[in-house]
């Protein structure tokens, strides 16, 4: 059923501008499913990347550390974890998120959504709030703004994979021109 699933959603974002296709994994049916769940979004995992996509997990916290956790060498991809440690009071946009509750994952964390109490100045209801981080790029900058660097490792996505080609290029732009030497 996943990858009939899958299926479904390449042909549905075919030709619009989408570059990454989010699971959203916290339903209560697959709680429970131990390595299954893992099989399922791997499943669907390769449907979207072969169509040309990249994939990521969104969950929670608590299901994360349940669910997907324990079988954490098992999928390789990035996360999207909701993690609100201010309950539900509402919390303005203008203020950053307290960085001591920033999930810790054993996965790259690519974006925490902090609260789904979020005030924005027009808009007239409350609305999810998302911290986006590019873990990766980051980690790559830290190391060659050092004076030795013993390596650099980094996981969650393939170079060489045709969605990330475009990604991959500016970041190699990008390090040329910081780095000249």
């Amino acid at each position: 059923q996943a990858v009939a699933t899958a299926n479904k959603v390449v042909s549905v974002i075919k030709g619009k501008n989408i570059k990454v296709v989010w699971a959203d994994a916290e339903d209560k049916t697959l709680q429970g499913l131990g390595i299954n769940l893992i099989n399922i979004l791997n499943a669907y995992k390769g449907v979207i990347e072969k169509a040309g996509y990249s994939f990521g997990v969104y969950t929670g916290l608590s299901f994360y550390n349940s669910y997907i956790r324990p079988y954490a060498d098992k999928i390789d991809c990035p996360f999207w974890i909701a993690r609100y440690y201010n309950s539900y009071n509402e919390m303005d946009f203008s203020k950053e998120p307290d960085k001591n509750f920033k999930p810790n994952i054993s996965h790259r964390l690519v974006g925490w959504q902090y609260t789904s109490s979020g005030i924005v100045d027009g808009i007239n209801d409350t609305v999810d709030l998302d911290k986006k981080y590019d873990s990766a790029k980051q980690e790559i900058f830290e190391q060659l703004d050092k004076d030795y660097i013993s390596g650099i490792t980094l996981s969650g996505g393939d170079p060489f994979f045709m969605g990330n080609r475009e990604e991959i290029l500016s970041l190699i732009k990008e390090i040329k021109e910081k780095y000249p030497n």
